[in-house]
């Protein structure tokens, strides 16, 4: 009897955690610092959008929701002929990163200069 008791208790337990935090819950990702956030619309609030109104703040958590089913949707498939294009590009990173953000991802820490082609040294030969 006590076993069974034991189990009762555990499963109603862990019914209790399941209603705290649902399942399809979907970290959003604030479009301000490009980190992700398990309650975006409690870290605009305190951090990113503070001087923002209520309606302000409900719009872009909104916009963040959109994009997030987005990504889902469509951002993990992708065409290999459409990467073999990217890796022939001239620019292959620049391009990358391009199709990277149009598919809703974040790229962050992109240098400000591009990066120099490594030359191989050559000695002068006399």
């Amino acid at each position: 009897m006590a076993s069974s008791a034991a189990s009762s208790s555990a499963a109603s337990s862990s019914a209790a955690a399941s209603a705290e935090q649902p399942r399809s819950r979907n970290f959003l990702l604030c479009p301000i610092c490009k980190k992700t956030h398990w309650s975006l619309p409690v870290h605009l609030r305190r951090s990113c959008m503070r001087t923002s109104s209520e309606a302000d703040i409900l719009a872009v958590v909104e916009s963040a929701k959109r994009a997030v089913s987005n990504l889902l949707r469509t951002g993990r498939v992708w065409e290999y002929s459409l990467l073999s294009r990217i890796m022939q590009s001239p620019d292959t990173i620049g391009r990358m990163i391009e199709e990277l953000e149009s598919r809703g991802n974040a790229v962050v820490g992109i240098p400000t200069e591009a990066p120099t082609a490594a030359v191989p040294a050559v000695p002068d030969v006399p």
